[in-house]
């Protein structure tokens, strides 16, 4: 989904097909890829996908644990930006109850204090149903990587959909990266009647 590109250099392109997958109802997940053939032109590691699994013991790890929780989507995608998202105790990949009635996603954005963070983008349904200005006020006194955490409404169509959350901002990742934008969204979250 997201090959050596950010979220706004892919959002109306391939990120409007993937939701176009997903309004289908079929179960895709995105992953980011920096896709490095030269240091020069594309830099490891961005973006870069982050897998939830569930413990931060290297020796809990199996190739089957990362599989499996790869191909369930509990993942987020990073240039930059870390993003966590949760509606209740479900994540990215995850699916919930209560479509067709309020409920809230809580999200926290996350960035080393050299990366720009300037909005986050609600999406419901492949649509964007609200963009959240992030201003340095935002961020956490006690925990300044912590750049914007907050309840945010959502309401998913009775029928049942999906909420997808991107963090991004418009500055480049330089002089680390030149030319790269800083972005972060996670896989969606399904939500079911």
């Amino acid at each position: 989904m997201f090959n050596d590109a950010s979220w706004l250099q892919s959002r109306n392109g391939t990120v409007n097909d993937w939701f176009g997958l997903l309004r289908s109802g079929r179960k895709m997940f995105a992953v980011g890829s920096s896709d490095s053939h030269d240091m020069s032109s594309s830099p490891v590691g961005f973006p870069r996908t982050c897998i939830a699994l569930g413990t931060d013991d290297p020796r809990q790890l199996t190739g089957g644990l990362v599989r499996d929780r790869l191909a369930a989507g509990n993942s987020t995608i990073s240039g930059g930006i870390y993003v966590s998202a949760k509606i209740g105790q479900s994540g990215p990949g995850d699916t919930t109850t209560g479509a067709g009635s309020p409920m809230t996603v809580d999200v926290t954005v996350q960035a080393a204090s050299w990366i720009d963070v300037d909005a986050i983008d609600v999406v419901v349904d492949g649509e964007t149903v609200d963009t959240i200005a992030v201003v340095p006020a935002d961020a956490d006194p006690t925990n300044p990587v912590v750049r914007w955490r907050g309840a945010i409404p959502i309401q998913v169509r009775a029928a049942g959909g999906f909420v997808v959350i991107a963090a991004y901002a418009q500055r480049s990742l330089a002089p680390v990266h030149p030319g790269r934008i800083p972005f972060g969204v996670t896989n969606p979250i399904f939500v079911t009647p």
